[in-house]
């Protein structure tokens, strides 16, 4: 990509469009307070409950601006506040979240098929997937349905198995330059590569790719397309979605051919890596799918926008998880030697280091990385439903037209689900066993945390993001511990793990530092040395 686009894309137009469509919007004061008292009252129907609405509501722009820099913990005070299910309005859209786990349930599972779809999303629906494609924005029309169906085929443990060597390998290479540079400098930022990691595991897995280093061209195209891609998806970088009377905008800001240069980063290089993949010798689960196109009836354009939702999608949230890990642990050194000493013993059972196969055998280690998802959860909303039709639902109405979000952090930090949520609490999780996958798509009462959306729209790549994280963490703690950085006096500075930072639809830790500290005796290393 030339370095102009690169630039144009870079200043943030967004953000001053969105400052002036704010201040202009205040002019719309009557006719929108016609319509929003209208849609107020809908909600509020005679016989039902009312759904109660947060105060800051401004005319025509509605909460927009009072969301404040973390989404997600604005509306978990809300919800605490004023109860499990709140309306908000945002410009034209209105919204209804939701921080209960049973009510989520009824209207994404037992409601699915009102509320499986997307709302109106300027660069989701039109550009992104190119005009209602793909996994993460398509309609769901039988278009939907087929690609869905084969990116469960391509992402079940069946075939995701076969990759385990593979991504342990990356895994290793990623952690090897990660130490590199903590040695060398004293400390280090891991996010960067966890990032490199995810998307490393998946292009191995998807279309037989390696990644040695942080300058592949491959994972810089990525990296690009999704950071920017997750600033479009918000409220601010689809403003016309939210703000349509001042769509116009879009005209004389380049806003529309920023968006279609960002996707067709995309376009080129996932025809290119799709093409190498088909072609090559390697095994992968591109040719897979390539071999379903003709089954599932997907053309190519729906093969490269279903292969860069995986990896678009999975890469980001797999990486936002790991960053928060090793945050939270650098504070709980008791939690990592008890880590530790669960990879040690699997070491000395089977003589290797614990691959997936081996989580069994690791209760403890498995209830953390549970407990993570859960504590800080990587994002904070995930993507929102669009309702076709009128729900009723624990004595609510819901109209047809509203936008349904789960409240991410607030359902994770709801105490009549979790015992002392605002504790990281490994032990609560202690007797959950499935998988991931097993426990997102089982009845209600198996849920254990909701990270991974709701009834059709589930993430299909659960099972694969279970086991990246589970690498790490293993590759990690069966070699090193990890420690917070020396301040400037000498003294350890400790990570700061309550501050959430929300970069567009992902809610992750502030920039941080940590050390990795080779274990004594550990048995891992002792493995190294004899082989």
């Amino acid at each position: 990509m030339d370095n102009y686009l690169i630039e144009i894309i870079s200043r943030k137009d967004y953000i001053s469009l969105s400052i002036a469509a704010a201040a202009v919007g205040l002019a719309a004061k009557y006719s929108y307070n016609i319509y929003s008292n209208s849609r107020q009252n809908y909600i509020n129907k005679d016989g039902f409950k009312n759904i109660p609405s947060p105060p800051g509501s401004y005319p025509y722009i509605g909460h927009m601006l009072t969301l404040n820099i973390c989404p997600g913990e604005q509306v978990k005070r809300w919800h605490e506040e004023l109860g499990p299910i709140i309306s908000l309005k945002m410009g034209a859209q209105p919204w209804v979240c939701i921080s209960d786990q049973n009510i989520a349930h009824e209207i994404f599972v037992r409601n699915g098929v009102k509320s499986v779809n997307r709302p109106n999303h300027d660069f989701g629906y039109q550009v992104y997937s190119r005009v209602y494609r793909g996994l993460i924005f398509g309609s769901t029309d039988k278009a939907w349905k087929n690609a869905r169906a084969a990116a469960q085929i391509i992402l079940s443990p069946k075939y995701v198995d076969k990759f385990q060597s593979a991504l342990v390998s990356t895994v290793d290479t990623v952690f090897k330059l990660m130490r590199e540079e903590a040695e060398i400098n004293g400390s280090v930022n891991p996010a960067k590569y966890f990032y490199m990691t995810t998307y490393s595991s998946i292009l191995t897995a998807v279309f037989g790719k390696t990644v040695q280093s942080l300058d592949d061209p491959n994972l810089k195209d990525i990296t690009f397309f999704v950071d920017h891609s997750n600033k479009y998806v918000t409220p601010i970088g689809a403003l016309g979605s939210y703000l349509p009377h001042f769509e116009w905008i879009y005209r004389f800001t380049q806003h529309k051919a920023q968006m279609n240069a960002i996707v067709e980063v995309r376009d080129k290089l996932f025809t290119k890596l799709l093409h190498e993949a088909v072609s090559g010798d390697i095994d992968c689960l591109a040719k897979k799918l390539f071999m379903l196109k003709e089954e599932y009836n997907l053309d190519e354009m729906d093969l490269i926008i279903l292969t860069g939702d995986l990896i678009g999608a999975g890469g980001e949230t797999s990486g936002t998880s790991l960053t928060w890990l090793l945050a939270i642990l650098s504070n709980y050194p008791e939690m990592q030697k008890k880590i530790s000493d669960e990879i040690d013993s699997v070491i000395e059972k089977e003589g290797r280091i614990p691959t997936f196969s081996d989580r069994a055998d690791m209760p403890f280690t498995t209830a953390v990385l549970r407990e993570n998802i859960r504590f800080r959860s990587c994002t904070n909303f995930g993507l929102p439903h669009y309702l076709e039709d009128d729900v009723e639902v624990f004595g609510y109405l819901i109209p047809k037209g509203t936008t349904l979000m789960t409240s991410m952090h607030a359902i994770h930090m709801n105490p009549d689900i979790y015992d002392e949520p605002e504790k990281f609490k490994p032990e609560r999780f202690l007797n959950f066993t499935k998988t991931w996958s097993a426990a997102a798509n089982g009845g209600i009462k198996e849920r254990d945390m909701f990270a991974f959306g709701w009834g059709r729209r589930v993430c299909p790549g659960i099972y694969f993001a279970e086991m990246e994280i589970f690498n790490m963490c293993v590759r990690i703690f069966s070699q090193c511990t990890v420690e917070p950085p020396y301040g400037l006096n000498g003294e350890l500075k400790s990570v700061d793990m309550e501050t959430i930072y929300s970069g567009g639809i992902i809610a992750a830790p502030l920039e941080y530092k940590i050390r990795f500290v080779t274990r004594a005796n550990s048995l891992a290393n002792t493995l190294k040395k004899s082989n």
